[in-house]
């Protein structure tokens, strides 16, 4: 029952989950939160460091909000 709730809603608003996904990712790497750029108990993400972590999620946010907006600017025409 809540399979199709949730699925429905995923593709009805995919584009603008991504969106918030990516703001909140880029946020969260350019204020340096804790959970994100600093995890503790992850035994092999010892080869990054704190500064490369962050300039990931960066990336990522800005990719993925970028494509997001992108995706529904695209969709309003």
């Amino acid at each position: 029952m809540y399979d199709n709730i949730f699925s429905t809603f995923i593709q009805n608003y995919l584009f603008e989950i991504c969106l918030i996904v990516g703001i909140l990712l880029f946020l969260g790497a350019f204020f340096k939160v804790k959970f994100l750029c600093d995890p503790k108990y992850k035994p092999n993400l010892h080869c990054y460091s704190i500064f490369e972590r962050r300039l990931i999620f960066l990336f990522l946010g800005t990719v993925l909000s970028a494509t997001s907006s992108l995706a529904i600017i695209l969709e309003l025409i």
